[in-house]
């Protein structure tokens, strides 16, 4: 019966260590998957940033586009209202070339 006894606990101790070799196994391949997503996660993340970080980069050069066409509308309208102002002045001095023209020619008239 003692040797019986003492087969069983050897038996049993075999297994325990057995069992806590698994556990240690287990746990150290479940510290692997957890580095594992870890690192997935942290590179997910990355992409993500670069994503967020080109799509900022577009929006603001989208933004500096329409702000560059209108700045360029803007500088027609004011080339075309300058146009206007040259052609308004230059109205201007013929009408007044032609009043001083009119005022010789009666001043010689009338001399």
């Amino acid at each position: 019966l003692t040797q019986e006894r003492d087969a069983e606990t050897k038996r049993t101790d075999g297994l325990q260590k057995a069992l806590q070799v698994e556990l240690l196994r287990n746990a150290m391949a479940a510290e692997a998957k957890t580095e594992a997503a870890r690192q997935t996660a942290a590179s997910a993340m990355s992409i993500g940033n670069a994503i967020l970080l080109t799509q900022e980069r577009d929006a603001e050069t989208k933004r500096t586009d329409g702000l560059q066409k209108a700045l360029q509308v803007e500088l027609l309208r004011n080339a075309m209202a300058a146009e206007a102002k040259t052609e308004a002045a230059r109205q201007t001095a013929a009408s007044a070339m032609s009043i001083g023209n009119a005022i010789l020619l009666t001043q010689e008239r009338d001399a």
